[in-house]
């Protein structure tokens, strides 16, 4: 039995890559050309009620706002030795996730005791809301600060690490590669670190 209500075949999408999304780390996934994350894990990082927030997600503007749809997890050869999709999740577009975020009362999430994460959220919102005020009054949002980024862009790579690692199937461990090699591209390192050390790689230290 699924949660999906439409007669319409679930779709199937494809990894793309693992992100470091605001201390979550997350598989992005695409399906016609758009890129997804699974909510869930937002909704308990807000501590909201799963039932509940599954339902407001699919609530008609909401899910026109937010691309909520349904879809097949994508199973890695890593759990289990199969490629083959089976459960069923709800996603929402990587680009209109921060919205998500932005709506979520952190008053609620103080009153069921998680202050640190009400914190931490508020002060993403509070920058959202600058960024949306310049873009809306000088056409352009600059973000003049990286609070651990770095660090964000490397924990991201050693999770591709070590997903490969324990990936079996060919296919999937060069797609991974490939990922490394632009992870690794993006944060400067040199082109000898990305192509001809990638069968053993190894985390470069700064």
């Amino acid at each position: 039995m699924t949660d999906n209500s439409t007669t319409t075949e679930t779709p199937t999408p494809r990894v793309v890559n693992i992100i470091n999304f605001h201390g979550l780390t997350m598989w992005v996934v695409e399906h016609d050309g758009i890129q997804y994350i699974y909510v869930k894990p937002l909704s308990d990082l807000a501590g909201l009620d799963w039932r509940s927030a599954k339902k407001t997600l699919q609530e008609s503007d909401n899910a026109i706002l937010y691309g909520t749809t349904w879809m097949k997890h994508p199973i890695s050869a890593a759990e289990g030795g199969t490629s083959t999709p089976t459960k069923e999740g709800l996603y929402v577009r990587l680009d209109r996730a921060r919205m998500y975020l932005a709506r979520i009362n952190t008053k609620m999430m103080r009153g069921k005791g998680a202050e640190e994460a009400a914190d931490e959220l508020l002060q993403l919102q509070i920058e959202w809301a600058e960024a949306l005020h310049d873009y809306e009054t000088q056409g352009l949002a600059v973000k003049t600060t990286r609070q651990t980024s770095r660090r964000k862009d490397e924990e991201s790579l050693s999770s591709l690490v070590k997903t490969r690692e324990k990936t079996i199937d060919q296919a999937e461990r060069q797609a991974l590669t490939n990922m490394i090699a632009d992870k690794l591209s993006e944060l400067g390192y040199p082109p000898e670190t990305n192509k001809g050390k990638q069968q053993e790689l190894e985390l470069p230290e700064d």
